[in-house]
C-alpha cells in the first residue's frame, strides 16, 4: 500500500540522527555492507559534513551498538544493515534530506 501524494511515513524509532542518517544513507546506496575500515573513514566524513552536537564524541562501534541489532550488526570487519534496517535507514535519510536515491550520484565503492 502505498501512501496518499504528500503524506510523510511513520518514522520508526531510533532516530538516528543528521550524521547518523549520513552515514546510513550511504551505507544504503552501497548496498548495505562494508568493510570496518571504510565504514569508520564514511562515519567521520558524515559527521564532518553534517554536525549533530549529540553524537560528536560517538564513534561507529558506539553508534552502532546503540541502534540495536535488529537494524544494524558489526562483524569483525564488516558493518551490515539488516533488511528492516535498511527501510527503517532509508526513511531517515529521507527524513534529514540525506537520502541518495536509486540512480544517479557517482559509483560510492570508489575510494
Amino acid at each position: 500500500m502505498s501512501l496518499p501524494r504528500g503524506a510523510q511515513p511513520r518514522l520508526e524509532l531510533p532516530d538516528p540522527l543528521l550524521a547518523g542518517a549520513a552515514f546510513l544513507a550511504w551505507l544504503a546506496k552501497i548496498g548495505g555492507d562494508e568493510e570496518l575500515s571504510v565504514c569508520e573513514y564514511q562515519w567521520k566524513l558524515s559527521k564532518k559534513n553534517h554536525p549533530t552536537p549529540e553524537l560528536e564524541d560517538v564513534d561507529l562501534y558506539e553508534y552502532v551498538r546503540s541502534l540495536g541489532r535488529e537494524l544494524i550488526v558489526k562483524w569483525p570487519e564488516i558493518i551490515k544493515l539488516t533488511p528492516k534496517g535498511n527501510k527503517w535507514a532509508t526513511m531517515w535519510a529521507i527524513h534529514y534530506g540525506v537520502d541518495r536515491g536509486h540512480h544517479g550520484g557517482s559509483n560510492l565503492r570508489r575510494y
